[in-house]
């Protein structure tokens, strides 16, 4: 079955990866809006469409560069930062507030009515990945998360189909470069690899409010990534940090909260739920592949969840409770 691909369809990962081929350094740079914005070559990303929008809506505002160099990177000169910074409005599209920055080895292009991000092109590939590694530094804000996914695509017929995913949404501040693995799991087996996509956002898991703002992003959120790779099917290494264990869902809960292990449940396991001032609401233990929290009596307003192994985080994210 072929699929469009927009941003706001979420996928699953599993582990294991093998050797690697280095596909991305961004060492090489150009300007463009007369300079006043920077993307790695081969690379665009959404500020180009908020300053094309800005500037024809609301002429008189000054739009912000979200997607810039690191320097130094990870053993290199150059690295790209992404960061979620508060803009003007996109008079009749989008209120002005804090909107998230998304870079791709696409072209990127958003629906103006709805708000969807779609996506085409990519890097021509020729076999079927195992697994994507990248470097990151990373600095959510209060609740934020920064999200890395690398899509494998058969456009062989002239549509996109997935063919494989690896993907993450990090929550947890890294404040030196930190080697991210993502193994590829496979949704259709009768597809090949020719193309491969990688969308990287400063902030992963926002949303559009009933005005039509982005929500659920906080101002200067921002991933620095550097070194992007992916492992062909030949020898084994360990990742040496975790993806998503688990699909947590939904992100705006009214009374339950589901939480669906994609790896194997880890002995002593816990959810726990915090406010946005660091103070413990829930707490409550993982035994099964499934698990269904009742969040009925917590108030409303936002909280980080974190699912925690003898004390120590493996995976955080933000949730909403109405």
């Amino acid at each position: 079955m072929m699929k469009k691909i927009t941003l706001l369809a979420l996928m699953f990962l599993s582990f294991n990866v093998a050797r690697a081929q280095m596909i991305e350094g961004f060492e090489n740079w150009h300007t463009y809006f007369s300079g006043a914005l920077n993307v790695p070559n081969g690379w665009n990303a959404t500020d180009s469409l908020i300053k094309f929008f800005g500037l024809a809506t609301n002429p008189g505002a000054t739009f912000l560069a979200q997607a810039e160099k690191e320097l130094p990177g990870n053993g290199s000169a150059t690295a790209m930062r992404l960061m979620t910074k508060i803009q003007p409005a996109l008079t009749g599209i989008i209120p002005g507030g804090p909107m998230p920055c998304m870079a791709s080895n696409s072209v990127i292009q958003v629906n103006t009515g709805t708000g969807e991000f779609t996506f085409t092109g990519g890097l021509p590939f020729n076999y079927d990945p195992v697994s994507a590694s990248c470097w990151v530094k990373n600095d959510p804000r209060m609740g934020d998360s920064t999200s890395i996914t690398f899509l494998a695509i058969d456009n062989s017929d002239g549509g996109d189909s997935i063919v494989a995913v690896a993907d993450t949404m990090l929550g947890a501040s890294l404040n030196n470069f930190t080697q991210i693995t993502m193994p590829f799991k496979y949704n259709n087996s009768g597809f090949t690899t020719t193309l491969l996509r990688v969308i990287i956002a400063s902030s992963g898991n926002f949303y559009f409010d009933v005005n039509g703002a982005f929500a659920g992003l906080n101002d200067s959120s921002s991933i620095i990534v550097d070194n992007i790779s992916v492992a062909a099917p030949s020898g084994i290494i360990t990742p040496i940090l975790s993806s998503t264990l688990a699909n947590v869902y939904p992100t705006q809960v009214t009374d339950k909260l589901y939480i669906d292990m994609i790896a194997p449940v880890e002995k002593g396991m816990e959810c726990r739920i915090f406010d946005l001032k660091g103070g413990s609401v829930f707490q409550s233990s993982l035994s099964q592949n499934q698990s269904v929290f009742d969040l009925s009596t917590l108030p409303s307003g936002n909280y980080i969840f974190g699912l925690y192994t003898d004390g120590r985080m493996k995976q955080s994210g933000k949730i909403s409770k109405y």
